[in-house]
């Protein structure tokens, strides 16, 4: 049953991961100009291409292209995503309604990741970003969340005994 819980929440994850892609994209193109235009003074291509900046640091890749470190940095984002399903599959399966995991799991992936991790980092600091960002970062999150708990409750029956 764990090996099926792990298996599953991993395969919602991801896509719950796609479709907060679509969330903040759809975000991102509305936020103003001077918004966008901050946010790349602060962190130059963006939040992905920081994870794959240190991803690349973390497998000592020398000098890695564009290309290699958006690859790395969507890789990272995409293991992040099926991380925090496995999380909200598991807890489907101790008793928690599918829709409350999914949704418990993008608020607490926001307030980690987006908020509480980013302020122990020197630099940049979020105060350095616009406020669009991390609204930006709180709608993709939610929709993270409702996405994995609509993709945990199609798959219920797999993470409880008996479809509970």
């Amino acid at each position: 049953m764990l090996i099926r819980r792990v298996l599953v929440g991993a395969a919602a994850g991801y896509a719950a991961s796609r479709c907060m892609d679509l969330a903040t994209s759809w975000f991102y193109e509305r936020q103003s100009e001077e918004s966008r235009a901050r946010e790349e003074e602060v962190l130059p291509g963006g939040a992905l291409m920081a994870g794959g900046r240190d991803m690349a640091r973390m497998m000592r890749i020398e000098d890695p292209d564009d290309e290699t470190v958006a690859r790395l940095g969507l890789r990272a984002h995409r293991g992040g995503g099926m991380a925090y399903g496995v999380l909200g599959a598991l807890l489907v399966g101790a008793g928690v309604r599918p829709l409350r995991a999914g949704l418990l799991v993008g608020v607490a992936a926001f307030a980690l990741v987006d908020e509480a991790l980013n302020a122990v980092q020197l630099e940049p600091s979020p105060s350095d970003f616009p406020m669009e960002a991390h609204a930006r970062g709180a709608v993709g999150h939610l929709a993270f969340g409702a996405a994995l708990g609509t993709a945990l409750w199609v798959a219920r029956p797999l993470l409880t005994r008996g479809g509970r």
